[in-house]
């Protein structure tokens, strides 16, 4: 296995985030949305895994206004201003945000027993915080801490019955917002370097974990292993620690690179190649490249 670096010094912010994405997307349920007509004539909204023709060219729609969602219109790769260290919003403070739920999220994937002690201590004196974003903030017009907003939308799931959960996620068009920033709009090596990583990529394997345990019958797998790196990512394998030599990373890197040259192979197993990506940025030595293929993995699960 290739040498630690600070990247991957235990209990590191850049450790923890890479760890978490990883956990995330080895767990995370897809779900392609699409608008049927019913019998009747009326719109139904349907849960499909079937391939859209143009994956970047797919345009959501806001159904109340009659018009495509009006998205944020800010600098998307301005990490100083999406990190929302220094944010101009009186109402809220976003770094204390910040920080309560990725406490409270640690010793959730940790399984502690320090879990309704932490969500006591941390949670409950933001959660009017949090309602108030939820509730009466329009993430798509929105002015201020845009990133902050949909990760507590996201982070919101976590923390609600199944029922809002399966509300948000099918009966209303919320989570496809929200999906279609995480997945389109923020590259995610700036949500790494943000710092809203660390509450996107736990909350989504939280969401994914409740989801497959409450519909097992909507949850499924595109392949059960990486096409050309077979013996390196399969399903069930220790997401942990996947590679146990630089030269299995290598091959892994090579195979990756010459998918993202031809991303029809990948339409058929994006979340495969997605997560090949994540363990390379996990355990790459070098900071630059594992964000690269962080960014990499990203371009994947697009397709």
């Amino acid at each position: 296995r290739p040498p630690p670096t600070a990247c991957h010094q235990p209990g590191s912010v850049c450790e923890a985030a890479m760890s978490r994405l990883a956990r995330a997307l080895g767990q995370v349920v897809l779900l392609s949305v699409a608008i049927a007509q019913d019998r009747d004539g009326g719109k139904e909204m349907v849960i499909t895994n079937i391939m859209h023709d143009d994956p970047e060219g797919h345009v959501l729609w806001d159904e109340q206004n009659n018009r495509p969602v009006q998205f944020w219109r800010g600098n998307y790769s301005d990490v100083n201003t999406i990190s929302c260290h220094r944010s101009g919003d009186l109402l809220f403070d976003w770094s204390a945000l910040k920080r309560a739920m990725i406490n409270w999220l640690k010793e959730m994937l940790r399984q502690t027993n320090r879990v309704m002690q932490v969500y006591w201590e941390a949670i409950r004196p933001v959660q009017h915080a949090l309602t108030n974003i939820v509730a009466f903030h329009n993430i798509t017009t929105s002015r201020d801490c845009i990133l902050g907003m949909l990760s507590v939308r996201i982070f919101y799931m976590t923390v609600q019955s199944q029922r809002y959960r399966e509300h948000e996620m099918i009966e209303s068009n919320n989570f496809v917002i929200d999906w279609y920033y995480y997945v389109h709009k923020f590259r995610w090596a700036y949500l790494s370097r943000s710092g809203w990583g660390s509450v996107l990529w736990p909350s989504l394997s939280l969401i994914s974990s409740y989801a497959k345990d409450a519909t097992p019958h909507m949850s499924w797998v595109d392949c059960e292993s990486l096409p050309g790196a077979e013996d390196l990512i399969f399903l069930g394998n220790n997401y942990d620690a996947p590679i146990a030599s630089t030269e299995q990373l290598r091959r892994l890197m090579s195979v990756l690179e010459a998918a993202e040259q031809e991303l029809e192979r990948v339409r058929a197993c994006p979340v495969a190649f997605a997560y090949g990506a994540t363990v390379v940025s996990l355990v790459s030595s070098d900071l630059e490249v594992a964000l690269q293929y962080l960014d990499l993995a990203q371009k994947f699960i697009r397709q």
